[in-house]
């Protein structure tokens, strides 16, 4: 994870699961980076994920990616 990133501010931790976002089941990366697009950026959304066996939601601002 990226120091500065909009997950590092939400409080996501290194070993953390993502399970869902913005109410979406997560499977894969790919599921997620469909998610982070269009009118989502910009918008604080809740990410569920799995720390330690329990269960914790997260509110994250969804950033734009870098094109480089």
């Amino acid at each position: 994870m990226t120091s500065g990133s909009p997950a590092a501010a939400a409080g996501v931790l290194v070993g953390d699961v993502i399970l869902a976002f913005d109410g979406h089941a997560i499977e894969s990366p790919e599921d997620l980076l469909d998610l982070l697009v269009g009118d989502r950026v910009g918008r604080q959304l809740t990410l569920r994920a799995l720390r330690g066996g329990t269960a914790v939601d997260l509110t994250v601002t969804v950033g734009e990616r870098p094109t480089h």
